[in-house]
């Protein structure tokens, strides 16, 4: 079981480049699940039937009441992943920021930032790895054709491939410090845009990952 404590936080273009990397930046999916229902119609669409007299008329009632049930079918999309602490991030920000991870279809990702949907490409996913601590997803925007390397990972990884711009960062690597002190487990997520040549195949992962803007952090506690 994880915990987490939610600190409300205002709105800012650095608020939603964090959402977008938690959005984005991920191995989960959603599953369609189909269920059916049957719908009768409703009881005022029955006057015809108020008066029944004989047994005949009763089966004739119940026949057609029966003509009158439609099966209705529905669908829901249910968020799916190994990690658990993907999972979590994808539905606090789903709750508290009214954004949310539309759909993930072969290279295609949407996403909603607070009610307004965006489009993205994937390019390439640099995926989790216990030795390395981080993960990384060069994608397209698709509104505007700028190319984004958004990624996340320890912060013992992610301090070394920020690029020191951020004037918020030396405090925020401070409270890191403190949170892990008390155990909690810390992500950083970074964010940084990218050339036509460093989107191209034959670009060394090392070339990529680094050069960060800091974009946020977060802290989760297990509880046994």
């Amino acid at each position: 079981m994880i915990r987490w404590e939610f600190k409300e936080l205002p709105e800012s273009e650095m608020l939603d480049d964090m959402i977008r990397c938690i959005l984005l930046c991920h191995e989960c999916n959603r599953l369609e699940e189909k269920y059916t229902e049957k719908k009768e119609f409703e009881e005022e669409e029955y006057k015809a039937f108020e008066v029944v007299k004989s047994k005949k008329e009763i089966k004739k009632t119940i026949k057609a009441r029966e003509r009158h049930v439609s099966t209705v079918e529905h669908s829901t999309y249910n968020l799916t992943g190994r990690s658990h602490d993907e999972l979590v991030l994808i539905n606090l920000v789903e709750e508290k920021y009214k954004s949310r991870f539309v759909s993930r279809i072969g290279s295609n990702i949407s996403i909603s930032i607070r009610g307004k949907e965006e489009q993205y490409k994937i390019i390439k996913i640099y995926e989790f790895l216990s030795g390395r601590k981080m993960m990384s997803v060069s994608v397209i925007r698709l509104s505007d054709n700028a190319i984004i390397n958004f990624a996340k990972g320890a912060d013992s990884v992610m301090t070394k491939l920020l690029n020191g711009r951020n004037s918020l960062e030396k405090n925020v690597i401070e409270e890191l410090e403190v949170y892990n002190s008390t155990g909690l487990r810390t992500l950083m997520f970074g964010k940084r845009f990218l050339t036509k040549e460093l989107a191209g195949a034959n670009v060394y992962q090392k070339d990529i990952e680094k050069d960060y803007d800091l974009i946020g952090v977060t802290a989760l506690e297990d509880i046994l």
